[in-house]
């Protein structure tokens, strides 16, 4: 599909590409976005339509888009702001995250409702208070959903794998070649 950005207006890139994620949070936050971390942010929802349609017309397969001017943000209630005080709470996660002003409405869809803990027993204690609000990540990318499902176990050792990694690296490589 971004093969085809030249031929459709409105494609801005992948979600992956418009982010900034700083290093401590790259697992959290690639655990959290998964494959949303591939969908593609368009303008508005008209050329999220037009690349549809291209990818039908080219049986190109599917894909996910993300138009700017569509997306409807959700936010931690104030209510549960205070919950976010308590030790072991590093944050709301699209607070984590860097982008363009233009990408923060994009940020807050995909992250506006993710707590990142410390650990798995502040997440855990958390959810429990949050109920079936927000969706919480560890550091080390274990999770506790609304519903109270909890994920987790042992990753790959830091092998650069991850698609916010890899990124990351490249950047930190660019910029070195360039000093």
């Amino acid at each position: 599909m971004m093969q085809a950005q030249e031929q459709l207006d409105g494609i801005q890139g992948v979600v992956a590409e418009l982010i900034h994620v700083p290093k401590e949070f790259e697992i959290a936050i690639e655990i959290v976005l998964g494959n949303s971390l591939q969908n593609i942010v368009t303008e508005t929802d008209a050329d999220a339509r037009e690349a549809v349609a291209y990818l039908k017309e080219k049986q190109a397969g599917r894909a996910t888009f993300l138009p700017l001017d569509a997306l409807r943000t959700s936010s931690m209630r104030t209510r549960d702001l205070v919950l976010l005080e308590q030790e072991g709470v590093v944050g709301i996660a699209s607070n984590l995250v860097h982008c363009e002003p233009k990408y923060r409405d994009m940020v807050q869809y995909l992250l506006g409702r993710v707590v990142v803990t410390k650990d798995l027993d502040t997440a855990v204690a958390l959810g429990r208070e949050l109920g079936s609000y927000a969706r919480i990540v560890t550091l080390e990318g274990d999770t506790v959903s609304p519903g109270g499902a909890i994920t987790g176990g042992s990753l790959p050792k830091n092998d650069g794998s991850g698609l916010l990694q890899r990124r990351q690296q490249v950047g930190r490589l660019e910029k070195a070649i360039r000093e």
